[in-house]
């Protein structure tokens, strides 16, 4: 616990020996579940080491079959089947597939315009971005509520009210938190700043989103404009594979920006390389992708599982002895390594993802960075940024859908609100993959830090206190 005392408090005394053995006795109890967290070890880690084998190439493989399997599906769904009678309790006539076809496109390009805008946002003003996302959340929640209702879809309408006051909620009850997010944030663009080729990439693979969106949309128009009725099993599997090869090009542009950010944030003081992003994608692309493709299927599910399950958990750790807490401590410790730190640990270290997982959540708690996390709201933002988007786009699917007869307006709404969440999803994940590789390098070497940017540093260090002190008043 010595070394995570000198850690979190930036190499500052304690006062008094005393005040210094209780903090440390607390410290232990808090962040010990069962048993004392190991120390993590880095001797045998070497930076931007190309990896001389791929990891996990199996799933790679496994990604490129269903690929394959899909444009199949695809292409055989694509013609009218014979005896087919179009009526009006279809989804879409079958003579209108090309027009909701057509209409889906016009969202990607709705969604695109809409990535501009936010990475314009992050360039022009990065400490004003969550503010920004959170007015945007709660006008566009407002917008759908009067929208839904001008179209007689009432109950709709009630729902988006309920997320407009959900959502000015949520704007109040984080503001304490907006002030080190928006720090963070301003941080992270600074280091694009310097290797703009992230933002670039990130657009050229919202590019290949489009496509696969054109692409599962085009499968899914098919197979509802031939009056099939989906099972569940259809659905399940469908959603999958939009989400796994959606994660996957998120995951690829997480990996790629994150080589660059780490190469700065190690190099800096003795020179940067030249085209570290190029690089970055490279080893993406090839030698990491297998691992990519599984943590694609692995972390976002795990993750939301264990948010869920901690709004279960009780705050104060004092009430946490019954049955259902200890499940959940011990679902948490067990998928620890399912996280969004291993693609950053990846990008540095060129490791498997199980063992990329381990060792970047191991990193984390061991230097007491997961303390912070709490603190940063970027991620979520992100993520409402991305929902905004998708509202947006879905607005003109449903009010395109309302001038035609034997349209289901929600169905359309569906298919857009997904184009514009998940382009989104993709165009953000630059400034997403380089807040969370700033925490796996300042748990790495903090000292770095402390010299590349005071401020910044002096923050965590601040923040690092105040979040000890919250933690340990649970007991």
């Amino acid at each position: 616990m010595e070394d995570q005392e000198v850690f979190l408090y930036g190499y500052q005394g304690i006062s008094s020996s005393q005040d210094e053995e209780e903090q440390q006795q607390s410290e232990h109890e808090k962040r010990s579940v069962h048993e004392e967290i190991p120390e993590y070890d880095d001797e045998h880690s070497s930076k931007f080491v190309p990896s001389e084998q791929s990891h996990d190439h199996s799933f790679a493989i496994t990604f490129i079959i269903h690929l394959v399997l899909l444009l199949f599906i695809t292409m055989m769904t694509s013609t009218k089947p014979q005896g087919l009678v179009d009526s009006s309790e279809l989804y879409f006539l079958y003579e209108q597939k090309i027009e909701v076809s057509e209409m889906i496109f016009v969202c990607c390009v709705v969604a695109s315009m809409i990535s501009i805008f936010w990475i314009s946002v992050a360039f022009a003003s990065p400490e004003n971005f969550i503010k920004v996302t959170l007015v945007f959340v709660l006008l566009t929640n407002v917008l759908s509520t009067c929208l839904f209702f001008m179209i007689a879809h009432y109950r709709t309408a009630l729902l988006f009210n309920i997320l407009s006051i959900a959502s000015f909620w949520y704007s109040g009850i984080i503001q304490r938190k907006v002030s080190f997010s928006s720090t963070l944030t301003k941080f992270a663009m600074g280091i694009i700043n310097v290797y703009p080729a992230t933002v670039v990439f990130a657009l050229a693979f919202s590019f290949i989103q489009v496509l696969w969106l054109i692409v599962w949309n085009y499968l899914v128009v098919n197979l509802l404009s031939r009056g099939n009725i989906l099972s569940n099993l259809e659905v399940f599997l469908l959603l999958c594979s939009l989400f796994w090869t959606t994660q996957i090009v998120k995951n690829t542009v997480h990996v790629t920006t994150s080589g660059s950010v780490s190469v700065w944030y190690f190099m800096k003081e003795t020179g940067l390389p030249t085209n570290p992003t190029l690089n970055s994608f490279a080893r993406s692309v090839s030698s990491y992708f297998g691992s990519i493709c599984l943590g694609s299927l692995l972390i976002s599910p795990f993750e939301t599982i264990r948010s869920f399950l901690n709004l279960l958990r009780p705050s104060n750790r004092k009430q946490r002895n019954g049955s259902m807490s200890t499940m959940i401590e011990n679902f948490d410790e067990s998928t620890s390594f399912l996280n969004r730190f291993a693609l950053s640990h990846i990008a540095i270290y060129g490791k498997s993802f199980v063992e990329a997982g381990r060792d970047s959540w191991l990193l984390l708690r061991s230097r007491g960075v997961d303390l912070l996390l709490d603190a940063d709201i970027t991620n979520s933002t992100f993520t409402l940024a991305c929902y905004a988007s998708g509202l947006l786009t879905g607005l003109c699917g449903a009010l395109w859908a309302s001038q035609h007869e034997h349209i289901h307006i929600s169905t359309v709404f569906i298919l857009c609100f997904n184009v514009g969440y998940c382009i989104n999803l993709v165009v953000l994940e630059f400034l997403s993959s380089a807040i969370s590789t700033i925490f796996v390098c300042y748990a790495e070497e903090p000292e770095i830090l402390s010299r590349n940017d005071p401020v910044i540093f002096s923050r965590i260090r601040e923040l690092c206190s105040m979040s000890r002190g919250q933690l340990s008043s649970d007991y």
